[in-house]
């Protein structure tokens, strides 16, 4: 699979189609805090767009939107930070998780050690390297409408996931959505392709290649024609190569309260599917549902059916955030022996933690429990021929069917 060897053109050539594909926490859909009769329009309590509408209190769903009931919020976190084995101690590498999202803020959690944020191929960079970065700037879209945007942060918030569920992981933090949480389909695809490349190489002895074990996607779209099963094939055989050189692919559910398939998430061959696709041999494709807190029942957003393979917590999960201060004030203040008193501000996040909801967030703990299935013997350098491709198959199938032997 070395560039351009699995190009998406010698699949189906010329044709092109861009699915909407998108990141989508709770909050972003269905109808709450980016439709504009919300907090911030004059149509609110009393409006039927918010606490009246079937799409709030009489659909349960709107409430994982509400700060309280599972919506992003200001969270405290006392203890320490996630441990990780000391590098002298380590005789392989580490495990290897890939993040395709909005990238990676700044956190004491996660530095440059721990996180890439700029990945290369051949001198070309990976991913969106404009200005408009999500994880740097909290409120690009509607910048006078005093909220941080729907998605500001979310990459910050997965990787602070793996990084509590697999803390001598490596993240690769990959750029691909905009402050919308929109993402290009072409632009994903290039992705996972340079992706591939660079572990094609690293299992082949060739320069330059980067090792990646497992690969995170809490993004999705849904067909919109019966016909459009074609069109994902592209993204099936990219996906497919990256699970042949030994990588597990991850891929959230979405937050739709549906059972209608998401891709990638139900790009494997699950029961009773028309796909066509057949078991191959590769390490599987997870995807991913989300369980409420308690980790008993699925949370009432997430999307559900024979093609969720797995469910993990996913609502009002605490994680990392980069150190934000929206636009909203607190309610009150009354200062008082030369202190500063106020309630709490809802959007002040310079404390570097939220709490957030969706499948987004139950993928990544997926995803970091698979890498610290591999950590062991990754560190104590037992498996260390990068180019035995088969046993690194064999071993990512291992680490998949333990931690899935964790989850609902």
């Amino acid at each position: 699979m070395e560039k351009h060897e699995l190009a998406r053109e010698d699949l189906l050539p010329g044709v092109g189609l861009e699915h909407i594909v998108s990141i989508d926490p709770i909050g972003l859909n269905p109808f709450t805090h980016t439709n504009p009769y919300t907090k911030t329009n004059p149509y609110t309590k009393t409006n039927p767009y918010t606490k009246t509408n079937p799409y709030t209190k009489t659909n349960p769903v709107g409430e994982y939107a509400e700060a309280g009931c599972g919506g992003r919020q200001v969270v405290a976190w006392q203890g320490p930070a996630p441990a990780s084995c000391p590098e002298h101690q380590v005789k392989g590498r580490r495990p290897v998780v890939a993040v395709l999202d909005t990238g990676c803020g700044e956190h004491a959690w996660l530095p440059d050690t721990i996180v890439t944020r700029q990945l290369f191929l051949d001198g070309d960079p990976i991913g969106l390297t404009d200005d408009a970065n999500p994880e740097v700037y909290p409120d690009l879209y509607g910048p006078l409408d005093g909220e941080i945007d729907p998605v500001a942060g979310h990459g910050t918030f997965i990787a602070g996931i793996v990084r509590q569920a697999a803390p001598d992981a490596r993240i690769l933090a990959v750029r691909v959505a905009d402050a919308l949480g929109v993402v290009e389909e072409s632009a994903l695809l290039d992705a996972i392709e340079a992706l591939g490349v660079l572990l094609y190489r690293f299992r082949n002895g060739i320069p330059d290649g980067q090792p990646i074990d497992v690969l995170n996607l809490s993004l999705s779209y849904y067909h919109e024609t019966p016909q459009d099963g074609a069109y994902s094939l592209g993204l099936y055989h990219l996906l497919k190569a990256m699970r042949e050189l030994g990588c597990a692919v991850v891929a959230s559910a979405g937050n739709d309260a549906t059972d209608r398939p998401t891709f990638p998430a139900s790009l494997w061959p699950w029961p009773g599917s028309d796909n066509g696709l057949q078991p191959d041999g590769s390490t599987e494709l997870v995807s991913v549902g989300a369980l409420n807190p308690g980790g008993h029942t699925t949370a009432l957003f997430s999307n559900v059916g024979p093609w969720v393979q797995v469910y993990a917590v996913g609502a009002s999960v605490v994680s990392t955030s980069p150190p934000f201060d929206g636009g909203l004030q607190a309610t009150a203040r009354d200062d008082r022996y030369d202190r500063r008193r106020e309630t709490e501000d809802p959007d002040d996040f310079r404390g570097g933690f939220a709490i957030w909801s969706g499948t987004s967030f139950a993928a990544p703990f997926v995803a970091g429990q698979v890498a610290a299935g591999l950590t062991d013997a990754l560190l104590a350098g037992t498996f260390a021929d990068p180019t035995d491709t088969k046993a690194a198959v064999s071993f990512s199938q291992e680490a998949i069917a333990t931690a899935l032997k964790h989850f609902g």
